[in-house]
């Protein structure tokens, strides 16, 4: 659809918008987040949010800019700029993907135990915002986080509980970590609203040649960034999920693309084997 002008609008219209554009960034960036912070909270922290100790100037930084993101968030509203409010809400799981990468809970784990507990409730306090703020657009996967987060429905669950009087108590118990965001061939017709969606082929077949190559260059960039985790010597955790978002960019390729195509197995040569 075309921002401030008349559109056509049904379910296969709406379909292949999330394979692109601020719902694409949006999606890989929160889904990420979600089950990178979750998983290994559940782990490391026997499934309960950790008790933080002090936070340091990044923490606060972070927080503060989860709470003060809604007023910025009703003026995009206000104004009609709907793709501005997804595009705050993308923001703000970028900058929570950054912090994880640069504070690395997985890290701290043997060495700064106290501080990977900090971490990971700092992280917890924000995907707990990121849900809420996504609610008005995406219902269903803020709804979704939240019942991961273990935050029951009322009044928890609206703006009223942004900022620190509504954070989540340590030890307060977290349901065992799931994939957030479904592949979207797995939308089905209750949530399109009548029409029934396309099928997977259909959907792939939307991308235009300019979508397919930005799609690619982020593939490109993703693996290189798998196999830089992996000569580096990272952690298990950090490179799973490097590899669980490079499968989930190459998901959205057509299934015919040569990114998908399986490496051919090598045969050995018979004077190989004598």
């Amino acid at each position: 659809l075309v921002f401030a002008r008349c559109s056509e609008y049904s379910a296969r219209h709406r379909l292949p918008a999330p394979n692109t554009g601020v719902f694409s960034a949006q999606a890989n960036e929160l889904g990420n987040l979600a089950y990178r912070t979750l998983s290994f909270t559940q782990k490391q922290c026997g499934g309960a949010v950790p008790a933080p100790d002090a936070f340091s100037e990044d923490d606060l930084q972070l927080l503060a800019e989860a709470a003060a993101l809604l007023p910025q968030l009703r003026t995009h509203v206000d104004s009609m700029a709907l793709h501005r409010y997804s595009q705050g809400v993308s923001g703000l799981a970028s900058a929570a993907n950054r912090y994880i990468d640069v504070q690395a809970p997985w890290a701290l784990k043997k060495s700064e135990p106290a501080r990977m507990r900090t971490v990971l409730y700092v992280l917890i306090e924000v995907l707990r915002h990121l849900a809420l703020y996504s609610q008005p657009v995406t219902p269903r996967i803020g709804a979704a986080l939240l019942e991961q987060l273990g935050v029951p429905e009322g009044g928890g669950r609206s703006f009223a509980a942004v900022g620190e009087g509504s954070a989540l108590q340590p030890g307060q118990p977290l349901p065992p970590p799931r994939i957030v965001f479904q592949r979207i061939e797995e939308v089905d017709e209750a949530e399109g609203g009548g029409e029934a969606p396309p099928p997977a082929a259909a959907l792939t077949a939307a991308l235009t040649a300019a979508e397919e190559a930005a799609l690619v260059a982020e593939v490109g960039a993703a693996g290189e960034r798998v196999r830089s985790l992996k000569a580096s010597g990272a952690g298990s955790e950090e490179v799973g999920g490097a590899v669980a978002t490079l499968l989930e960019l190459k998901a959205r390729l057509p299934p015919d693309h040569e990114l998908n195509a399986k490496p051919a197995k090598k045969k050995k040569s018979k004077a190989a084997k004598a």
